[in-house]
């Protein structure tokens, strides 16, 4: 009687917990960290983002490029967006970004220097004024002093700035580029400005707008490799941007 109730013990213990342990733990912990960890990624990049704060604090911040910001206040609500030249949007759509003189609209605050065309220092913690060109001049850019240039001219064409284009940024500034050059003189050297650009009437079903950084390093009469895309607005109507939307 002793020998059968050792062996029986032995046996159906040793058994039950090897096979429940191992099992259970691995796939329990397999399951649960592939599956949720991959879901919660991939929703992150693509999920629309509501900014809901008067003053969102974006600096440093990078998006991905399939983002829509979302000013969530309400068009009657004025929020302020503080980047500075750490802060990549990629091409990241703004929406619901209201231009104009009113109290209520909203503005973009850029807090790193910037060197105006002609060679003045703006820096970061003072408010930028905008310098409107509504026809484009050699000196547009070379003759500026604000370090902000907003363009209101004809537009710029061949590229939807809210489209599907796989190089959205490089057709962007390629047809940046091709307003600028054989027209407009570089700025001096170390230029760092700000220009607003507007899509052409055509393009697109919205009417868009973009924030192109310009550093100019050694001066030269060609923009390429000079320009690059700070932040695309969808939809602003036929508005352009005022001294309050841009400090």
């Amino acid at each position: 009687f002793i020998n059968t109730f050792t062996n029986i013990d032995t046996n159906i213990d040793t058994n039950i917990d090897t096979n429940i342990d191992t099992n259970i733990d691995t796939n329990i912990d397999t399951n649960i960290d592939t599956n949720i960890d991959t879901n919660i990624d991939t929703n992150i990049n693509t999920n629309i983002i509501n900014f809901t704060s008067g003053t969102e604090n974006l600096s440093g911040r990078n998006f991905s490029d399939t983002n829509s910001l979302v000013l969530a206040t309400g068009r009657e609500v004025r929020q302020t967006l503080s980047v500075d030249s750490t802060t990549s949007f990629g091409t990241a759509k703004f929406i619901d970004f209201v231009v104009g003189p009113s109290i209520t609209t909203d503005v973009f605050e850029y807090n790193s220097p910037l060197v105006a065309g002609n060679g003045t220092l703006q820096l970061g913690n003072i408010d930028l004024d905008i310098t409107v060109v509504g026809a484009l001049e050699s000196t547009s850019i070379s003759s500026d002093q604000n370090g902000v240039i907003d363009f209101e001219t004809s537009g710029l064409f061949g590229v939807d700035f809210t489209g599907s284009s796989t190089d959205l940024s490089g057709n962007i500034i390629k047809a940046a580029e091709n307003l600028l050059e054989g027209t407009v003189r570089n700025g001096n050297a170390n230029t760092d400005a700000l220009l607003i650009f507007y899509e052409g009437s055509s393009e697109g079903p919205t009417q868009d707008a973009v924030i192109i950084r310009y550093q100019e390093g050694a001066v030269d009469a060609s923009f390429d490799n000079e320009l690059s895309v700070v932040a695309i607005f969808e939809g602003i109507s036929s508005g352009s941007f005022d001294t309050v939307n841009i400090v």
